[in-house]
């Protein structure tokens, strides 16, 4: 009778799956509130025991809060590190070549790069990161029996609790509004308005054109001084003053901070 394999076998096999294809646990500060989503669950505290009341299974709300929330804040810092890691390694192929050709200490010179794997890697960070912010009011609207992936249109549907300051979702419905206000301005420019639809960087990639965001191009300047530079545009013909590189770090940061203040806000209402 045959046995089955080797449970070392098994464990390495795990292993190595856990250590090419795993991204990360958490993202970089936001271990603790996601922590703390568990430790209410387990405890059925907080918004769990409210929903617990109401007859309601708490388990898919976890889930959705915990894993569907997670994953999207985890895929969008991994778009940014891998976008990160290829200008990494450009710059330090330049240089590696810079060191093998003499250069002439007068030249000024500007040779173009290849730009694709950057330029896939924005598009993946724009969908994720707006993917975070449409699950974040997904799964918060199922606490109000609501069916809502706009963080705005949240916001406006469930102010009807807002005004009412005796019920049991007030306190959260006033949280939400509190972080949506903070964050105005940076969820306008990932979410459209009926006046603007279709205008923002994620909708024209989903549905009109290839917007070419990282142009990185090799520097020469005197005395012989060799780098690169990796110019940013918002649109095909708007290239903005800002490196790509500090544009997509500075959009990162936002949408990190807008998922844990959310968080924060809801769940410690």
């Amino acid at each position: 009778m045959s046995q089955g394999p080797d449970p070392s076998f098994i464990k390495a096999v795990g292993k190595i799956s856990y250590d090419v294809l795993h991204v990360i646990d958490f993202p970089p500060g936001l271990d603790n509130i996601f922590m703390n989503i568990t430790d209410m669950f387990t405890a059925t505290s907080g918004p769990f025991a409210l929903i617990k009341s109401e007859g309601k299974d708490t388990t898919e709300f976890y889930a959705g809060c915990f894993n569907d929330v997670r994953m999207a804040i985890c895929a969008t810092w991994y778009n940014l590190r891998t976008f990160e890691d290829l200008c990494g390694e450009l710059e330090a192929r330049v240089e590696e070549v810079a060191k093998t050709y003499a250069i002439d200490s007068h030249l000024n010179m500007i040779i173009g790069a290849s730009a694709q794997k950057v330029c896939f890697e924005y598009e993946h960070f724009m969908f994720h990161q707006k993917m975070t912010a449409d699950r974040i009011a997904f799964y918060l609207s199922s606490f109000f029996k609501q069916a809502h992936g706009n963080i705005f249109t949240l916001r406006e549907a469930v102010k009807q609790f807002s005004k009412r300051p005796h019920h049991p979702k007030h306190r959260y419905a006033l949280a939400i509004d509190a972080v949506v206000s903070k964050h105005q301005s940076f969820l306008s420019s990932i979410h459209s308005s009926e006046s603007g639809k279709g205008q923002t960087e994620r909708d024209i990639l989903s549905h009109q054109y290839f917007i070419p965001f990282a142009n990185p191009y090799v520097q020469i300047t005197p005395p012989g001084k060799v780098f690169v530079v990796f110019q940013a545009a918002v649109t095909r013909r708007t290239v903005a003053p800002e490196s790509a590189r500090a544009i997509l770090h500075e959009r990162y940061n936002h949408i990190a901070e807008f998922t844990k203040d959310m968080l924060e806000a809801f769940f410690n209402a």
